[in-house]
């Protein structure tokens, strides 16, 4: 089963071992995850929960060093031929355990993708916006709304993901690709055509008056 090292800072405040035996994954969210754990056991040269070198045999088949042994009740007077047996008594007495993590106290996070999921069946991403949503777009859109006010709208509910934000998008723009505008109407208009004279005026303008000059007698 994989094994998750925990932020020192982290487990010091919970009171957890420094380094999890994970079983799986029993919910999730968007920055933690709900996990079924154990404490850590097997062979290592550093301890599992405070990471500091072992160099005593019994501790290194422990995983544990003298003091987070005494932090976690785990009995060191057996030889090393026993220390394993001593450690999956304190592994069962320690039992399984379901609390939250955040993501970020986990250091080694590449090793989530290996860790199985156990919870109910999450249901599958939607693909198009439901009966209620495109009824919801479809008033606004028929009412003359913006997509940058439906967008507003909908970025001010706490529940709204990217993704139904994306998919609402999709659908806006798909039925409103589907609107045509209708073509106006020709207004008739009535043509009133005059003889044209040299004292028509010609585009409202009138004519510039011709002065003419007296002859003296």
């Amino acid at each position: 089963m994989p094994v998750l090292r925990l932020g020192q800072k982290f487990a010091r405040g919970r009171g957890l071992p420094r380094n999890i035996e994970v079983r799986g994954v029993l919910s999730r969210s968007k920055d933690s995850m709900l996990l079924e754990y154990t404490m850590a056991v097997g062979n290592t040269s550093e301890c599992w929960n405070c990471r500091r070198p072992l160099n005593d045999p019994v501790s290194m088949v422990l995983g544990y060093g003298p003091d987070c042994c005494a932090a976690l009740n785990i009995d060191r007077s057996l030889g090393a031929a026993d220390a394993v047996a001593a450690l999956r008594g304190a592994a069962e007495t320690y039992g399984w355990r379901a609390d939250w993590f955040p993501v970020l106290s986990i250091e080694n996070r590449s090793e989530l993708s290996s860790i199985p999921y156990l919870g109910p069946e999450e249901p599958a991403p939607a693909t198009a916006v439901t009966a209620e949503q495109a009824g919801w777009l479809d008033y606004r859109m028929d009412r003359g709304f913006s997509w940058a006010e439906v967008r507003s709208s909908m970025s001010a509910d706490p529940r709204c993901t990217p993704e139904a934000l994306r998919l609402a998008k999709e659908y806006w723009d798909s039925k409103s690709a589907e609107v045509v505008p209708a073509p106006r109407a020709a207004t008739p208009t009535r043509v009133i055509r005059e003889p044209v004279s040299p004292e028509t005026p010609l585009m409202g303008i009138n004519p510039r008056p011709v002065l003419k000059r007296r002859v003296k007698p």
